[in-house]
């Protein structure tokens, strides 16, 4: 069976998050916590330059949205215990838990993510 036509065009991946959101995130090293830290390295990095620590972070933390989605797609397609740093699957089970309105800008996504645990 052919993979559904995506009905959005895909983030590009050579950009950063404070690009596509257009959210300008603080200066790193001014920020209260560790995961906040983090966070707002991650924003300023290309997305194809995020180590899987950074994209577990933003996953479980619902950062990055819709954006986020575009760029790990692929790596649970691939492998769906895709480890982020924690465990095996922990991306997966950030998304299993993610609210429906993280979904509403790459719906077929979440299709997929119900597929993907069926």
């Amino acid at each position: 069976m052919a993979p559904k036509r995506m009905a959005y065009e895909r983030a590009n991946l050579s950009l950063t998050l404070e690009q596509l959101t257009g959210h300008r995130v603080g200066d790193p090293k001014d920020a209260p916590t560790g995961m906040i830290r983090t966070i707002y390295e991650a924003y300023k990095k290309p997305l194809d330059q995020l180590s899987d620590w950074d994209i577990r972070l933003l996953v479980s933390q619902y950062q990055g949205y819709p954006y986020v989605l575009d760029l790990v797609w692929p790596k649970l397609e691939a492998d769906p215990l895709f480890d982020g740093g924690l465990y095996p699957g922990d991306v997966l089970v950030s998304l299993v838990r993610a609210e429906d309105d993280m979904w509403a800008e790459r719906p077929d996504y979440r299709a997929r993510l119900q597929a993907l645990c069926d």
